[in-house]
Parts: structure tokens; C-alpha cells; sequence
């Protein structure tokens, strides 16, 4: 895999795999600094895994879609931090791309949070794709800080961008529109709407998400 430092190569970077649509059997495994302490792995498989330094954990963000490819990950990452992933958010309802989740809760101390909306669980339930269910759910807005990251995660049902989680990081001026992002180029979702549904003033800087 290849770590990018500068920022001006991660923009280059995220230009060329997005012209590629991710074309993973082509593409080099990445992991990119997007901002202090935040990181997106692409070419790892077929979606991009969020990855947020906290104090003393990382927290993942949509876990790959495969057991191998989040081990291999896992192991790339270490040469970035060795702070253990102790919580994972599931913005996305397919369970067929939680399935890289067995190789972050192997990694970790038995205290693995999962995080996601309440909507999903009746779908996991049901899928054999999902072997660790969440431990903690919200019905609509969860806002909280977790190891000195400040986060507010907020479900859309809307017709725009339905059955998702955006996430607010509003220490960095972040926020991850998750599905709404093909390639890496953030799906344009109305500023006027985006604004009500994170029921905040200013409108952060859009972060690549899952796909």
C-alpha cells in the first residue's frame, strides 16, 4: 500500500481514482490524510473506509467489504498509528460491505463499539453477512464526543440520499456524505436542505465517504 503525505499529491490522488471509479483491479491500496488525524483508504476493495484519530482509539467509518482486505488495512495503517479501533459507524444498510468488520473487532480489546442507525438493524438481523451487530443506535440526530472527537451523525430518510448517515465532524469543519460520494466526488446535495437536516448554520467542507 502507499501512504500519501502531501497534500497536494492526495489531491491528485483522489482526482485520478475518481476517473477510474475506484477500479480496484488496477488501483494501488492508498491511505490519504484528509485532514489532522482523519484518513480515507481507497483501493483496499470496492467501497473507501474513513479512518478518525482520537485521543486513544481510531474509529472507522464503514468497515470494507471483505475480511482480507480490512486485515490488510489493519496492517498498512500501523505505520500511520497504533491506536487500537475501538468503534466502528455503519453509515450504509447493504450488509454485504460490513464484512471487513470481523478483522477490526479481531484486532481490538473485546470493547468494540458499533455504531449505527436504529432503521438498519431489522436488515442485519436478517443478513448472514453480519456477524457484529451494533451496540449502540439512534433513531435520527446522535451527537457526541468520543475520545475527544466531537461528532454528530444524523440518518436521512430523504428522497436525495435516503437510508444513509452523514457525519458532522465540526472540529475539523468536516462532514462525510457517505453514499452520496461516487468515486470520490461528493454527490451535490442542496445547501438550503443539507443545513436543515444537520439543523446547524455553516455548512462544512464535504469528505469523501464510502464509495
Amino acid at each position: 500500500a502507499e501512504i500519501i503525505n502531501s497534500e497536494e499529491q492526495v489531491t491528485e490522488e483522489l482526482l485520478i481514482d475518481n476517473s477510474n471509479d475506484f477500479l480496484v483491479a488496477t488501483s494501488v491500496p492508498k491511505i490519504l490524510p484528509l485532514d489532522d488525524g482523519i484518513w480515507i483508504a481507497i483501493n483496499y476493495d470496492k467501497t473507501a473506509t474513513l479512518l478518525i484519530e482520537g485521543e486513544s482509539r481510531i474509529i472507522v467509518v464503514d468497515p470494507l467489504t471483505s475480511y482480507d482486505s480490512a486485515k490488510k488495512l489493519l496492517s498498512d495503517f500501523k505505520s500511520i498509528s497504533d491506536k487500537p479501533v475501538k468503534t466502528i459507524i455503519y453509515t450504509l444498510d447493504p450488509p454485504d460491505i460490513l464484512l471487513g468488520a470481523k478483522a477490526f473487532v479481531q484486532a481490538g480489546d473485546g470493547s468494540m463499539t458499533i455504531i449505527a442507525p436504529e432503521d438498519f438493524i431489522p436488515l442485519y438481523k436478517d443478513s448472514a453477512n453480519v456477524e457484529f451487530l451494533p451496540t449502540h443506535t439512534f433513531t435520527s440526530i446522535f451527537s457526541f464526543n468520543l475520545s475527544g472527537v466531537e461528532m454528530k451523525l444524523v440518518f436521512n430518510r430523504g428522497n436525495e440520499s435516503s437510508g444513509q448517515t452523514l457525519i458532522l465532524l465540526p472540529d475539523q469543519d468536516k462532514f462525510v456524505i457517505s453514499d452520496s460520494v461516487y468515486g470520490v466526488a461528493p454527490y451535490i446535495i442542496q445547501t438550503d436542505s443539507l443545513r436543515e437536516l444537520l439543523q446547524d448554520d455553516s455548512i462544512a467542507e464535504p469528505t469523501p465517504g464510502n464509495h
